[in-house]
């Protein structure tokens, strides 16, 4: 395997592990694309058996911002929403971190810790490397049926029962964002909205609609998906207002942070896409950052979504942290 230069490995819920190499056929691509989405990685690739990546490959360091700058921020954009900019804005940060593991052993820890999320390890010359664990679905296409995941509103599981119309509201703004974007889309038909649920995602939970339709002959999942990123979840409504104030205000680059990744067939029109959460990016063998965020509306408070980012950071400490690898 020596002289690899992008490095893949990735499970999805109910599936066990696997490794990638680069192929020369494009029959499945792997798809790894910003927040932004000015840079899309598409990449075929083939299983291949385990083995052991030396070249790693790292982008520069971000500065996380201070609490205090964080939570000024926050005030900021709360004040925007009660000013009725907009309904919803995503404001995210960087939680450094450091570990002793290799990232090899704490893909195996998110592996055994997560297994209803999606978890991945990827290092690629222009994308740097970055592993996550992701709760949530944003696309999937198989024999026509697609499906699409609304999921917002944050809790520790054992808080489950106790949602406030904060976060009901949230999660209904991502709903009816997908909704009418699929109900403008001249290639389906059927659209179904499905009923919210709890959902867990290691000691969280969220609130949660599998959204589905029908797709015609000549939908295009790459296309659209395009179109559907970044959903309210990750960026908040309108989408363009929030995507600028995002842009514009938050403290640091976003990178592949609430992106996307996953897989498409073009030969066969079936992809699976997953959104970019849950997420550190690797400084270096042992330096990490951790990109945690949260949904803010008008009746958020600043020091309540500061905490709920210390929360959603320990998905991936809990990796970093054990060493029964």
């Amino acid at each position: 395997m020596g002289g690899i230069k992008v490095f893949l490995a990735y499970r999805a819920p109910g599936e066990e592990l696997q490794f990638f190499r680069e192929a020369q056929s494009f029959t499945r691509l792997f798809h790894f694309v910003n927040f932004k989405g000015d840079q899309e990685l598409q990449i075929p690739m083939e299983p291949c058996e385990a083995y052991d990546f030396k070249e790693w490959h790292f982008c520069p360091n971000q500065l996380a911002p201070a609490k205090k700058e964080q939570l000024v921020l926050l005030e900021k954009s709360i004040q925007a929403l009660q000013n009725e900019e907009g309904s919803k804005v995503v404001i995210s940060r960087l939680h450094p971190a450091k570990s002793s593991l290799s990232p090899l052993q704490a893909l195996k820890q998110l592996d055994i810790l997560y297994p209803q999320a999606t978890v991945y390890l990827f290092s690629h010359p222009l994308a740097g490397t970055w592993m996550g664990a992701s709760p949530e679905k944003l696309l999937s296409l198989e024999e026509g049926e697609l499906e699409i995941a609304s999921l917002a509103g944050t809790r520790k599981w054992e808080d489950r029962h106790s949602f406030l119309d904060k976060e009901r509201e949230e999660q209904a703004i991502v709903s009816r964002s997908i909704i009418k974007l699929l109900q403008e889309n001249p290639n389906l038909e059927a659209i179904k909205g499905g009923e919210t649920q709890v959902k867990r995602a290691g000691n969280l939970a969220h609130l949660y609609n599998a959204i589905q339709a029908k797709a015609l002959g000549t939908f295009q999942a790459e296309s659209f998906v395009k179109e559907l990123h970044p959903t309210p979840a990750v960026g908040g409504s309108p989408k363009s207002w929030a995507k600028d104030f995002i842009l514009k205000n938050e403290l640091y680059d976003r990178r592949f942070y609430t992106g996307y990744f996953g897989w498409s067939c073009p030969e066969r029109s079936s992809a699976q896409f997953w959104v970019n959460l849950r997420c550190a990016e690797y400084c270096s063998l042992q330096n990490l950052n951790l990109y945690v965020g949260g949904g803010i509306t008008a009746q958020s408070r600043a020091l309540d979504e500061w905490k709920e980012t210390e929360v959603k950071a320990q998905t991936i400490l809990k990796a970093l942290e054990q060493q029964n690898v």
